[in-house]
């Protein structure tokens, strides 16, 4: 943990050698190399997150305005590691919209391609909110290439497919991937394309997810594994979704549509669910359904995630993977 540093710019410092003493600064790959809300100090406390992909840096700044001072220390940081360009995203406290300024260099004119293992991404900086890949995943992405062989997948709120790529290396059978946003689907057949898979292997639906998984229910129609990672809050036409609220009607929803032995991974992203309570949520819905559920693994937050673990006040990620008896 970073917590002593006296300027912003010592802050920043400090955590790149932290990282790169735990050996999480292979620059081939994408990397999360400041993570404001386990080792920021000051005005970059709980806010400042900066990822890397090859040599672009997506900046964001959660509910808070940064000054142009502050602005300046980051920028003088990331020019001395040799930014090709630096994007920041950036909501004010209090408001909805988020905007994305250009501080250094320009935005690219096509796709840029990130490696990460064996599996290759689509990152896009031009006209979006994200460029596309959420690092928090990467240990899972790992899960599921060596955990996913012969299984027929439903990755859920797939947004650009990377955990649906994930499963496919890993032997998937087919991979369906379920999302409300049809430029979100394009993505991800994109990222499915780029690393060669064939067509026939996947199916891709714009579909609200409660909709979706009371006909699948419906038609009997089951898979060997569900991923569930959804947003904190959405709203569509016809419902709002919190993961506050929503969890045991979500999780009830991929049990009635899971093979006995088949393995649910539910991926939560919010700093207002515990552990707890999704291990509660998970039994009402195994009680709902009449399902048993044996524990197979604790999703956590990743090394260059860098929070204290017993502080969950902190972490945002969090989850399981069960398997259903």
């Amino acid at each position: 943990m970073v917590k002593n540093a006296s300027s912003p710019l010592e802050n920043l410092e400090n955590a790149w050698r932290v990282r790169e003493s735990l050996g999480l600064l292979d620059l081939k790959y994408p990397r999360r190399v400041f993570h404001g809300p386990g080792e920021g100090t000051s005005a970059f406390e709980h806010t400042l997150l900066i990822d890397r992909f090859l040599d672009y840096y997506w900046i964001t700044a959660r509910d808070a305005e940064l000054r142009q001072s502050e602005i300046n220390q980051v920028l003088k940081f990331l020019k001395s590691k040799n930014a090709k360009a630096i994007f920041l995203m950036q909501r004010a406290l209090g408001q909805k919209e988020l905007s994305l300024h250009v501080l250094h260099g320009s935005e690219p004119e096509g796709d840029i391609i990130v490696p990460e293992g064996d599996l290759k991404f689509i990152i896009r900086f031009k006209g979006v909110h994200h460029p596309g890949l959420f690092l928090d995943h990467e240990p899972l992405r790992r899960w599921l290439v060596s955990c996913s062989k012969n299984k027929k997948v439903l990755n859920t709120f797939a947004y650009t497919g990377s955990l649906s790529v994930a499963a496919k290396r890993g032997g998937a059978s087919h991979v369906t991937s379920l999302d409300l946003s049809n430029p979100a689907i394009e993505w991800a057949k994109n990222n499915w394309q780029l690393n060669g898979f064939f067509e026939e292997d996947a199916t891709w639906i714009v579909d609200d997810y409660f909709d979706r998984m009371k006909r699948f229910k419906k038609k009997d129609e089951k898979f060997d594994c569900i991923i569930l990672d959804p947003p904190s809050f959405s709203r569509s036409k016809k419902q709002t979704f919190s993961t506050k609220k929503d969890l045991p009607l979500l999780f009830s929803l991929a049990l009635d549509c899971l093979e006995s032995g088949g393995v649910l991974v539910a991926s939560i992203n919010s700093l207002d669910v515990s552990h707890i309570k999704i291990l509660n949520d998970l039994k009402d819905a195994s009680q709902k359904t009449k399902s048993q559920l044996k524990i197979l693994k604790r999703i956590e937050q990743p090394e260059s995630f860098l929070t204290p673990l017993a502080d969950e006040s902190l972490r945002y990620l969090k989850g399981f993977i069960v398997l259903k008896g």
